[in-house]
């Protein structure tokens, strides 16, 4: 029963997340989308009284608060605030496993797996390079100059919004090398 209740509220965040993208509107619907759906996950796992999950939903609401009243008002991309999360539980996995903690090295698995359901899927080096490349050549990106254009365009995608700026930087790198001089 949870598990379905979870599965469809990915598959409705997922379809709201793609029908936002492809109407590309100046005000991104997905954040709220995405806090809605949080919030649901939320009494589904409380009802089936899951602490686990539970917990992490109720962290990630609390972030995305906090983001709200520090940022004065809510953030453009939630999706960084999910894969902050991811990233901090991935360190805590490689810091426990150093101490040999690995009662918690698990606890820590099990809430990745739980955020990753609210990621969106991960790209591979070359669909990066790709996206990258299309969006230099869109803003006509001839040399570093052009690298702010680039990192303000990719912080409103999601699937590149998750990415650190310094892979960003790489792609961008490689497309000026392989492209002519102009």
């Amino acid at each position: 029963m949870l598990r379905s209740t979870l599965v469809a509220a990915v598959r409705r965040y997922s379809a709201t997340a793609a029908a936002a993208a492809s109407t590309a509107s100046a005000s991104a619907p997905a954040p709220t989308d995405l806090k809605a759906v949080l919030k649901v996950d939320l009494k589904a796992a409380m009802r089936a009284k899951n602490s686990l999950e539970s917990s992490v939903i109720r962290s990630l609401i609390s972030d995305i608060g906090y983001a709200e009243k520090s940022q004065a008002g809510a953030p453009a991309n939630l999706v960084v605030l999910v894969a902050a999360a991811h990233k901090r539980r991935l360190e805590s996995v490689r810091q426990f496993t150093a101490a040999n903690r690995l009662d918690l090295v698990e606890t820590e698995q099990k809430e990745m797996v739980v955020l990753e359901r609210y990621l969106p899927k991960a790209l591979s080096g070359d669909e990066i390079d790709a996206r990258i490349g299309a969006i230099c050549s869109e803003l006509k990106v001839q040399d570093k100059r052009g690298l702010k254009a680039v990192l303000a365009r990719t912080a409103t995608e999601d699937e590149l919004s998750a990415l650190g700026n310094g892979r960003i930087v790489e792609a961008v790198t490689k497309y000026l090398a392989s492209s002519p001089p102009k």
